[in-house]
């Protein structure tokens, strides 16, 4: 189990790992660009992960050998498709959040990039709606 709080701090536990009272493992995440992100474990590589702000860098983390050190992960996007201009400025203009999600069974992780905008529902309350998505393999 991992909690990824709004800032520096990383913290994990093996509940079933045979102890009578599990303890948190606290990482301090020395990288401000991890502080706003998620955790995902991934079971393929028994790390968890955190996308940087932006999705350039990935820091993983073994919980079996805690370290303040992560093991990072540049990502060079390729392909990117040509947009027209207006859908890069609202792009542009979009409140945008990472995410990172392993399939199964493959292992294959893909970095989501979640593009919002608030808009307001039927009742005319203010609500973020996504306008794009972006999958990277």
């Amino acid at each position: 189990v991992a909690v990824k709080f709004l800032g520096p701090q990383l913290s994990f536990c093996k509940p079933a790992a045979g102890q009578s009272r599990p303890e948190w493992t606290n990482i301090k995440i020395e990288n401000p660009c991890f502080f706003s992100s998620r955790v995902m474990y991934s079971e393929k590589d028994n790390m968890f992960r955190i996308p940087g702000s932006g999705g350039h860098l990935i820091g993983s983390w073994d919980p079996c050998n805690p370290s303040d050190d992560p093991k990072l992960h540049k990502v060079e996007f390729q392909n990117l498709p040509k947009l027209p201009m207006a859908t890069r400025e609202l792009m542009d203009s979009c409140f945008t959040s990472e995410h990172l999600v392993e399939s199964r069974p493959t292992g294959e992780t893909f970095l989501v990039k979640q593009y919002k905008k608030t808009a307001k529902n039927k009742e005319g309350v203010d609500i973020m709606k996504t306008e794009f998505l972006m999958v990277f393999k």
